[in-house]
């Protein structure tokens, strides 16, 4: 940690691709996009320790409340990725989608992101919100974006990524109609390949 730490706070001035994010969370998605050369510029969410891990690791602010920012005051991104709360659409949630507690803010995430027009975002949630309302949610997201956007959508077993569980997520891709043409996008479909997937062996800590 303390390398990605160093890596946010120095250099700022060398040039950079930017990412921003919303709901960061536990930082997963944040982190990858350090390692993956992006400089965050400012992150979303509302959980108190959350906000704190963002600042700690970036040195940038952490904007709060996704919905209730003023978007024109801050920084585009290059990249804007965003994992919202996925409970109301999870198999073993509630699968309520819209009508639970935090499942709207999948599809009210459109209207900051048409606020913001950063050039590329990336959208995950869990792969089941194509089953929950019959994927009533993602058909809203494509729709809502799809003026501005030319959008990939892909399903996407993070074992082959190189994550140690054998979950599977949706990930929304979107480009800049006027900016990025769809060619500029390739998905990887198998990143290890089979042979390569991680284990508990890939993970574990050795004993003291």
């Amino acid at each position: 940690m303390d390398s990605l730490i160093k890596t946010c706070h120095e250099n700022t001035t060398v040039p950079k691709y930017t990412v921003g994010g919303f709901a960061s969370g536990g930082l997963l998605d944040t982190i990858a996009s350090i390692r993956a050369g992006f400089r965050p510029v400012w992150g979303t969410e509302i959980c108190h320790r959350k906000r704190t891990l963002w600042h700690k690791l970036t040195g940038t602010q952490d904007l709060g409340d996704t919905l209730q920012v003023d978007w024109s005051n801050q920084t585009v991104p290059d990249c804007l990725i965003s994992g919202m709360p996925c409970t109301d659409y999870s198999s073993s949630g509630s699968r309520t989608g819209e009508d639970g507690d935090t499942g709207h803010l999948y599809v009210d995430q459109c209207e900051s992101i048409i606020k913001i027009r950063p050039p590329t975002f990336c959208l995950e949630m869990v792969a089941n919100v194509v089953n929950v309302h019959e994927g009533s949610a993602l058909r809203k997201v494509i729709h809502k974006l799809k003026p501005y956007y030319r959008m990939k959508v892909q399903i996407v077993p993070t074992q082959t990524h190189g994550d140690a569980s054998n979950r599977t997520r949706l990930f929304v891709i979107g480009l800049d109609k006027k900016r990025i043409p769809l060619s500029a996008y390739k998905y990887v479909s198998d990143l290890l390949g089979s042979d390569h997937a991680p284990s508990a062996r890939s993970i574990a800590e050795p004993d003291e």
